[in-house]
Parts: C-alpha cells; structure tokens; sequence
C-alpha cells in the first residue's frame, strides 16, 4: 500500500515537473546574417556535469547549419557560449557569439521544486527544449 502511494507521487511530481513553470525564448541580434565565409565556431572541451554531458547535442544542431565545430578558439568565427545552471531555477542558455557580441541567445527555464527532485529528467527537458529553439533560431537566419 506505501509503495502505490509513493509511486503515485512520484508519478504526479514527473507530470508535474514536465509541464509546471517552463520557459523558453530566444533572441536574435537585429540585421544577423552569417557571411559567406566558413562558419567556424569554438566549442570548448572544458564543460562538466550536465553541460559536458549535452554540449555534443548543440554541436550537432550548429554542424546542422553548415558551421564547423572546432576547439581551436583563434580560428574560429564565432564562440558557442553553453550553460546548464541553477538549483530550484533550472536554466539553460545557449548562445552564439562573434567578438564578444551575443547574435543569438536562447534559454528555457524550469521553475518548480521538481527541478530538484528530478534533476537529470528536469536538465533532459530544458535542454532538448532550448536546442529546439536554437535550431529555429538558426533557420531564421
């Protein structure tokens, strides 16, 4: 009997969770268009926990709209600024850079105490979510 209950409030709180105090957005700089040229973008190496575990899903959607990926950061066009952040808030921004100027931003947010309680399935939402945004950002352009 304790056993039903407390699959049926995990269950409620996975529901929850999926569909309570999300958030997601992009923004793109004002007259963006890529030129002609080979669009390199730097990824770093150096990403941990659950960014290092999903940044290789960003690099697919860029290497998508015909930019080469690359960890050599002087050759390189543009510089993919990727973060997974937060405790109750979940955060996940993902943005593209050119010298130091963001032309695309997009984060998707999770606010809800089952950001905590569900973690890896809470990170697995926002970041699917916000690479979906920024797939359609870069169609946009």
């Amino acid at each position: 009997m304790k056993i039903g209950i407390i699959l049926r409030f995990v269950t409620l709180g996975l529901i929850l969770n999926l569909e309570t105090g999300c958030a997601t957005s992009s923004d793109i700089a004002s007259g963006m268009l890529f030129e002609k040229r080979d669009k390199t973008v730097f990824v770093s190496e150096h990403f941990s926990g659950y960014a290092g575990r999903h940044v290789g899903e960003v690099a697919r959607v860029l290497e998508k709209h015909g930019f080469l990926v690359t960890k050599n950061r002087e050759r390189s066009d543009y510089f993919l600024d990727f973060n997974i952040d937060g405790g109750a808030t979940l955060t996940v921004s993902i943005g593209l850079l050119q010298e130091g100027k963001k032309l695309i931003e997009v984060e998707s947010t999770n606010v809800w105490f089952g950001t905590v309680m569900f973690r890896p399935i809470a990170v697995a939402n926002r970041v699917e979510a916000a690479i979906e945004e920024f797939d359609q950002a870069l169609s946009k352009i």
